[in-house]
């Protein structure tokens, strides 16, 4: 059965429990398939990741919100694997929300907000927000070793700390996935990438800006 005619037959019921159930037996039957397809893995989260937040509204519990947080989680592991990472942001920063002001944490409690600290660090660095990610990398280190920063070896446009080239950059990302998402992801994509990258912001956001390839014209890319 494929997934379409699954997820018709999971929205039949009216049970969110009997939903959540069906989707768990699913991933789990088909997982090795499912594992390294990110499309397919998505289509079946976001249900999950809506159930449990409909779950959590309404019994605010414990369970109920260490399944929503994990649901968050996992939905923004396969975001960052589909290069979706704009998607992927916003999901970890509620489930670290979500888990603020519990006051007795136990030592995995401790390593995943670590963990996730760290991730969401990354994603901002990633994501040209580079003193959310400062400050970021500032949290975990409550909880464990410090992340390291950023070490910006290459250089890159100060364009991408302006305001407005951040305000407009979840946009442009989420556009850039749309055009290039049946591109192969080999070697030389990243010029691909790049030059898409410096029209739209040219033409649709009336930025310029200088690729990497153009700010360290002695780096060798590929």
């Amino acid at each position: 059965m494929n997934i379409s005619a699954f997820l018709i037959m999971v929205n039949a019921h009216s049970s969110r429990t009997k939903k959540l159930e069906m989707i768990a037996e699913y991933i789990s039957k088909h997982f090795d398939k499912l594992e390294y397809d990110n499309h397919r893995m998505l289509r079946l989260l976001e249900p999950c990741l809506e159930l449990t937040r409909e779950d959590y509204e309404e019994r605010h519990d414990q369970d109920a919100l260490s399944e929503y947080t994990f649901a968050l989680c996992k939905t923004a592991e396969y975001y960052i694997r589909d290069e979706q990472t704009w998607r992927a942001t916003p999901l970890l920063s509620e489930a670290l929300s979500l888990t603020r002001g519990k006051e007795a944490e136990s030592a995995s409690e401790k390593e995943w907000k670590h963990d996730t600290l760290a991730t969401l660090a990354e994603l901002h660095d990633q994501n040209g927000r580079r003193q959310q990610a400062h400050q970021i990398r500032e949290e975990a280190a409550q909880y464990g070793p410090k992340p390291a920063e950023s070490s910006h070896y290459l250089k890159y446009d100060p364009v991408e700390d302006s305001e407005a080239y951040i305000a407009i950059k979840d946009d442009m990302e989420h556009r850039l996935y749309d055009m290039l998402k049946d591109e192969p992801r080999c070697m030389g994509f990243c010029f691909r990438y790049w030059s898409a990258k410096r029209d739209l912001l040219e033409q649709e956001y009336g930025i310029s800006w200088r690729t990497p390839s153009m700010m360290n014209p002695r780096v060798h890319f590929d």
